[in-house]
């Protein structure tokens, strides 16, 4: 990975490799160069829109030289000085509507650009990094009316032969909302993936996180935690890693956390409602010691969009949970014995076994109450006692350190 202190160079793009998932160098300004599995190399402009992270595809690489992607840059640039979004070629007049002869990528990207702001912005990057990897290299330059079901499911197939079952459910269903997006343009008259039988493809095997329930591993795992905490070489996974299981949140909640997310008066954290699995705000009391690590963390990072920045572009980019995951298996626990997921089903184990309320640990793991009225009420009333709960599990993780 480059350092991206300057930017991109025409020989240093032309010497970039595919590895063995999706990554972006800066250029700058907010203008990457993404690298797909496939070897495709794709321009970015990663920006804000209404206080809200924010992406889009600019172009491909050569097609798009370095110097034309600098130019659309500052175009995007000036329409948001102007109050408009990037994101939405109709404001533009740049780009013609889908039609019939259309590939495969210009719908798609139609249909990216169009749901985006529905969307978190880990969600987006998940699906563009989908597509990209999975459903580009067969039919990104294919005319869409002229992709049929069978040659969907060859591009399926592939996915199943190398045992990423999951990803290729969700690949199929980012496939179905792209063609019936078409469908309802009227571009295409029925969408393929309807046709495809669910029993043609294996089933995915449900597995549990790993995690401790036996309070003498949890002890053995939070020492070797903390044992990494103090390293010389302290950074933010491994603030990240010791943080989760006072938290216990899922982990592209703590590793895409921003500062405009804590706030320190009230000694909380909210967790803004794009950024939760449920689309509704999610509130962590902090506990003495966990304010005392994110004011520290402050006096670090305080100048990064992020309380957790990534080492390769500290001011506009997280860490990612592999990051965190790698950290995790670094200091010798293996996925048998704990997931980083698996660090809330700990939490809610222990916590319902010491005898709290399982309404208020339901509700602080983020489950949201299906009865909406009742979930909102619920949010109030149960914040003092989540705050006590929080400031006991923190000290009963502390008691192992000692």
């Amino acid at each position: 990975m480059y350092d991206n202190l300057m930017p991109l160079t025409l020989t240093q793009i032309h010497n970039l490799k595919a590895k063995d998932k999706l990554y972006r160098l800066l250029d700058g300004h907010g203008l990457y160069l993404e690298v797909a599995k496939s070897g495709t190399k794709t321009w970015i402009h990663r920006y804000r829109f209404n206080q809200k992270a924010t992406m889009r595809t600019l172009g491909h690489f050569p097609e798009m030289s370095i110097n034309e992607a600098r130019e659309v840059l500052y175009q995007d640039k000036s329409l948001l000085t102007e109050g408009i979004n990037p994101n939405k070629p109709s404001l533009k007049g740049e780009a013609e509507p889908i039609h019939e002869d259309s590939t495969f990528q210009e719908v798609f990207e139609e249909w990216y650009a169009y749901q985006f702001d529905t969307w978190t912005y880990e969600y987006a990057k998940d699906v563009k990094e989908r597509a990209v990897n999975y459903l580009m290299p067969d039919l990104a330059s294919r005319p869409i009316k002229a992709i049929k079901t069978p040659e969907l499911v060859r591009t399926l197939k592939k996915m199943e032969r190398k045992g990423v079952l999951d990803t290729m459910n969700k690949v199929k269903s980012i496939a179905k909302r792209v063609f019936s997006y078409a469908t309802g343009m009227g571009v295409i008259e029925y969408n393929p993936v309807l046709q495809i039988p669910a029993d043609i493809f294996k089933k995915k095997k449900n597995v549990n996180y790993a995690h401790i329930t036996d309070e003498r591993e949890l002890r053995r795992v939070m020492k070797k935690i903390h044992t990494f905490l103090l390293d010389e070489h302290t950074n933010a996974v491994n603030i990240a890693l010791f943080v989760l299981p006072h938290l216990f949140v899922r982990p592209n909640e703590l590793c895409g956390m921003r500062w405009e997310e804590v706030d320190f008066n009230n000694r909380l954290i909210r967790i803004s409602a794009e950024r939760m699995k449920m689309r509704i705000e999610h509130i962590i009391p902090l506990s003495d010691i966990m304010f005392d690590t994110f004011l520290t963390l402050y006096d670090t990072y305080g100048k990064s969009e992020y309380v957790f920045p990534s080492p390769y572009d500290w001011k506009n980019q997280p860490i990612s949970p592999n990051a965190l995951l790698r950290a995790l298996r670094r200091i010798g626990v293996d996925k048998k014995t704990m997931t980083l997921h698996g660090f809330r089903h700990t939490a809610s184990t222990m916590l319902n076994e010491k005898g709290y309320p399982p309404d208020i640990i339901e509700k602080q793991l983020s489950h949201t109450d299906r009865n909406t009225v009742r979930g909102t009420y619920n949010k109030s009333v149960y914040l003092d006692a989540r705050r006590e709960m929080m400031k006991g599990w923190s000290s009963y993780l502390l008691s192992f350190l000692n």
